[in-house]
């Protein structure tokens, strides 16, 4: 399907999953077929837990999808689509930038 088993497991939020996955040498940054990180679809599958695991493991705040799509507007984008409620976007922003995501990153 175009998906690598990080990206997967971040889908579905099996942070055991991606704990192992990374341990065995995953990158953290690996792009799927839609342009999308693990740490993207973490994010629009509203899974704040995975999201700050990928993030401990240096996963990029910064990396657009192909559609332009930075991780700080997919939180906006699922959460206004209502994918995600108000509270888990707010505790994966929140979580973002505790780590460092620079707000000023323009999507594409």
């Amino acid at each position: 399907h175009g998906c690598t088993a990080l990206s997967g497991a971040s889908m579905k939020g099996h942070d055991v999953v991606v704990e192992l996955l990374l341990s065995r040498g995953a990158t953290v940054d690996s792009i799927d077929k839609d342009g999308d990180t693990p740490l993207s679809n973490a994010i629009s599958y509203g899974h704040p837990s995975t999201v700050d695991l990928l993030l401990k493991h240096g996963a990029r705040t910064d990396i657009p999808n192909e559609t332009g799509a930075t991780p700080l507007f997919h939180i906006w984008s699922e959460q206004r689509k209502q994918k995600i409620g108000e509270q888990t976007a707010s505790a994966i922003f929140r979580t973002m930038l505790d780590h460092g995501a620079a707000v000023e990153v323009a999507d594409k």
